[in-house]
């Protein structure tokens, strides 16, 4: 019987499998896979943070446009109604003036306890259901000298109230300010 010992020196020889044998490159491939769901997953997650960033801007723009067109109406039914032939010397003296009418609404006016420093009067009243979902509201401050010399408006709109018949903020209300003296 004859032994090949060429034979048996080849099989304890290391060599680099042949390419297609089982198990040469199966690393390789999980290693690619791993790289390539990577990257995929950051190009998705850095897309949807910019997506949710504009949303929330977005949101935040249309809040502000709600409080700023609150403050804004009520401002402009104030001057109205202080410039208007139909009461005289409506925001001067103790008595807050008669009800009023401003944009479908009817309105009583309070007098402050303490009036604004360097002002005779001051007046102040709410306006509520503003906006386009009617959660809107402003508070607006009149204050007068006696001698119709100095008019101050101070209109805080909100962009949401607590409730439809009161303007109290929630605490994630927006808030604009809007100031006219003349």
């Amino acid at each position: 019987m004859k032994i090949n010992i060429k034979k048996l020196k080849n099989i304890f020889k290391k060599r680099p499998a042949p390419y297609g044998a089982e198990g040469s490159r199966s690393g390789f491939v999980l290693l690619f896979a791993v790289v390539v769901s990577s990257i995929l997953l950051s190009v998705a997650l850095g897309v949807s943070n910019i997506a949710l960033k504009e949303m929330l801007f977005s949101t935040s723009a249309k809040d502000g446009n709600e409080a700023f067109y609150a403050a804004d109406t009520a401002a402009e039914c104030t001057l109205f109604y202080d410039s208007s032939s139909l009461v005289d010397n409506a925001f001067i003296g103790s008595n807050p003036p008669p009800l009023t009418y401003c944009d479908n609404r009817t309105f009583i006016f309070t007098k402050k306890s303490v009036p604004d420093i360097g002002f005779d009067s001051t007046f102040t009243f709410t306006i509520y259901r503003l906006g386009s979902s009617g959660k809107s509201c402003a508070t607006v401050t009149i204050s007068k000298m006696n001698d119709n010399s100095k008019t101050k408006v101070t209109s805080v709109g909100y962009n949401n109230s607590q409730t439809l018949i009161s303007c109290i903020p929630t605490a994630a209300s927006v808030q604009r300010v809007i100031e006219v003296v003349y």
